[in-house]
């Protein structure tokens, strides 16, 4: 079960950072065990060995011997990710002559070369709380309405608590009509700043989809409580529903930056 903060956002529109990036790890160097922080330089695309920067200098190094279990953390979190957390085996340590610097090559299974990449997003997500209705494009009468808790101009995340039952009713690809009732955006003086004034406004229903249901932690024995990630499936009548949540989500990151310098 994972906690609320921990779920990984929607599928969105993303840009892809070089691999390199800072590593933690835990492995034995000579007859100890020692915590080291160092750097991935790459990840073979076809094998997905990693190479990384070995913490050992000078022209004797401490061995990183073949075979050496090296338990390794990459921090994601800045970048919106969940850490990477995999167990490595050492397979060689070399010194590259031109730089004097030492490398580790090292074996990792179950993870792909694009697991590893950063993923930034091209949209802005905010922190926004709203009410949110939506059901499945077969069934109409199955509406769940909730609130939401971030939002940005490709989808938004919201929890849903249920009572008595065991599963969450949704499933991850699962088209939907979403129904949105979009709060005013006031200025720090409580001046809307959006066409709409000071009143909510109500978006007619659009396609969207799941993209994340993972369930999380509930207050209470009798309801389970899931968060999940929802993208926008625009049409070409959805036009000007795309074009007002971009600039909503911008005019909110504008106040929201203004709320903190003052």
């Amino acid at each position: 079960m994972q906690d609320q903060d921990d779920l990984l956002e929607e599928e969105e529109v993303y840009e892809e950072e070089a691999i390199s990036r800072a590593v933690k790890l835990h492995m034995r160097v000579g007859v100890r065990f020692e915590d080291i922080e160092t750097r991935i330089l790459d990840i073979h695309r076809e094998t997905g060995e990693v190479k990384f920067l070995s913490p050992m200098k000078g022209p004797r190094p401490r061995p990183v011997k073949t075979g050496t279990i090296i338990q390794a953390v990459v921090p994601l979190s800045d970048a919106g990710q969940e850490d990477i957390e995999i167990e490595l085996v050492a397979m060689e340590q070399f010194q590259d002559t031109e730089d004097e610097a030492w490398y580790v090559i090292a074996e990792q299974d179950g993870l792909d070369w694009e697991d590893w990449l950063i993923k930034r997003r091209e949209y802005v997500r905010e922190k926004a709380s709203f009410p949110i209705s939506f059901w499945p494009i077969e069934d109409e009468e199955k509406v769940f309405e909730t609130n939401s808790e971030n939002i940005s101009g490709s989808g938004l995340k919201v929890t849903l608590e249920l009572e008595g039952v065991r599963d969450c009713p949704l499933n991850v690809g699962d088209e939907i009509a979403l129904g949105l009732s979009m709060p005013p955006i006031l200025d720090l003086e409580g001046k809307g700043i959006l066409d709409q004034g000071d009143s909510h406004l109500e978006l007619p229903p659009f396609a969207a989809r799941i993209v994340r249901a993972h369930e999380i932690d509930s207050r209470s024995i009798h309801t389970k409580k899931w968060a999940i990630g929802i993208s926008y499936e625009y049409s070409e009548e959805d036009e000007d529903i795309e074009d007002y949540l971009i600039k909503y989500v911008l005019k909110l990151q504008i106040i929201n930056e203004a709320a903190k310098r003052a």
